[in-house]
């Protein structure tokens, strides 16, 4: 019973609209809640099955993810760095776009975009929830 309410409550708030201002911040960090919490996040590196799929629920969270897929032109939106976005083209270029494993191909997406620009990630979930990174820099440990 509790696994289906957090899947309510994930698809409930996917579906609403990005937030503003304070409310994106707490947005965000409703975002890193949904998803199981900092200590997946943490083990992002050499992630467990628990570690790959937060990464995959948090690529959800800002629309990266979406039905199977990987969408790279919403990620690149997302990213105002130019250089990151030719980062991100490259790694479209290794990962395509389907995910075979999702949770395994979205660990690879985080991966790969952060090896060369460690903070795009980071920048990507300020932008879409159009708030600033003191407002929920302690709460999302995105570097």
């Amino acid at each position: 019973m509790g696994k289906i309410l957090v899947v309510l409550l994930i698809g409930a708030w996917l579906t609403c609209c990005r937030a503003e201002g304070t409310d994106g911040a707490q947005a965000a960090v409703d975002a890193l809640a949904n998803c199981g919490g900092a200590v997946y996040f943490s083990k992002a590196d050499i992630p467990g099955s628990e570690g790959k799929c937060f990464v995959k629920c948090l690529l959800r969270a800002i629309k990266v993810i979406k039905g199977g897929r990987v969408n790279w032109t919403s990620f690149e939106a997302l990213i105002d760095d130019p250089q990151a976005k030719v980062g991100l083209q490259g790694c479209k270029a290794i990962i395509g776009e389907n995910l075979d494993d999702s949770c395994t191909t979205a660990s690879e997406v985080y991966h790969c975009v952060n090896s060369g620009f460690p903070d795009t990630f980071r920048d990507a979930y300020v932008k879409y929830f159009n708030t600033d990174q003191d407002s929920f820099k302690h709460a999302l440990p995105l570097h």
